[in-house]
């Protein structure tokens, strides 16, 4: 019901995956709004692209995708699981900051024609073109600048929607939900407005923003022993021995990390820490975890002193 409302639509019109509907309709009154042509299909996973959907070679063409860094050895030191939420997410908003750290245009002739939406174009983008990576024509990379730009503008505002003074509970629920499920969406063939060409833009500025974390990670004194942007995880190790020391450690990199506008809207947890760490790849490691036995008897041994106190 609370998806209904936000997005003002019939309850029984969300279908069996009110996330993706919910956000199909509000990209598509926004994109009506500024005048384009909206390119959904009844046949869902084949949007109506001009023609340019029956061309396997080219638009869907699924090479854009980073592959993991893996550094495999047997690490002495306190290592730490990183999780990264709301990567894609904060590759769209912060296209444009990377554009100004990079200090070169995005896209050329094709862009020029859109000033408008120029800043809000990777510069990595430009850069596979040129560099024959397999990714979409330039004449493609232009056409769904404008496109972009709405997306990102929808974006922000279901941020907006979340700090909001006066929204309510259910309507920053909607938002959040929308945020974490948008890369879902974006990914989905089954979603109404999918277009493999705006997917490719996102995954690449998401690559930029991968990479910029990564060498900032390392900039700030950790080695990394393994990165996939494809499950948000980093693992790390902190030079420390002591336990206290790799978290406070951890949690400095952290808040560096996302203080910095080109990180601002993503999080990063440490999900668990590890004495010595033996990695070959993502799924073949071993290691000591490091136990929260003693923090879990502090707090034990605070309860009882305060039961003991009430109890006098």
């Amino acid at each position: 019901v609370k998806f209904a409302r936000f997005a003002h639509l019939p309850v029984g019109n969300l279908g069996e995956n009110p996330i993706c509907t919910v956000t199909d309709v509000l990209l598509g009154r926004l994109l009506q709004h500024n005048r384009h042509l909206l390119w959904a299909a009844p046949r869902t996973g084949h949007p109506d692209l001009g023609g340019k959907e029956g061309d396997e070679n080219d638009i869907w063409a699924d090479d854009d995708t980073l592959p993991p860094i893996v550094c495999p050895g047997a690490y002495r030191a306190i290592c730490a699981d990183l999780q990264i939420f709301g990567l894609a997410v904060n590759a769209i908003l912060a296209a444009s900051q990377l554009d100004d750290l990079d200090g070169v245009c995005t896209l050329t002739t094709d862009i020029n024609q859109k000033q408008a939406v120029a800043e809000d174009i990777t510069a990595s983008f430009a850069e596979d073109v040129e560099g024959g990576g397999g990714g979409a024509p330039i004449g493609d990379n232009a056409a769904c600048a404008g496109t972009f730009k709405i997306m990102k503008t929808l974006v922000n505002q279901w941020l907006n929607e979340m700090t909001r003074k006066g929204s309510t509970k259910d309507s920053r629920e909607v938002a959040d939900d929308l945020l974490v499920h948008f890369y879902r969406w974006l990914c989905s063939r089954e979603s109404l407005l999918y277009d493999p060409a705006l997917k490719r833009v996102v995954c690449m500025l998401m690559k930029k923003i991968f990479l910029r974390l990564v060498s900032e990670i390392r900039r700030l004194g950790a080695e990394v022993v393994f990165a996939n942007p494809q499950g948000g995880r980093i693992v790390i190790m902190t030079n420390k021995t002591d336990p206290k020391a790799a978290r406070d450690y951890v949690n400095f990199i952290i808040e560096t990390i996302t203080s910095h506008d080109v990180f601002t809207h993503m999080a990063i947890t440490p999900t668990k820490y590890w004495h010595q760490l033996l990695f070959m790849d993502e799924v073949n490691y071993a290691g000591l975890k490091v136990r929260e036995e003693k923090r879990n008897e502090e707090e034990e041994e605070e309860q009882e002193n305060r039961e003991d106190c009430d109890g006098r």
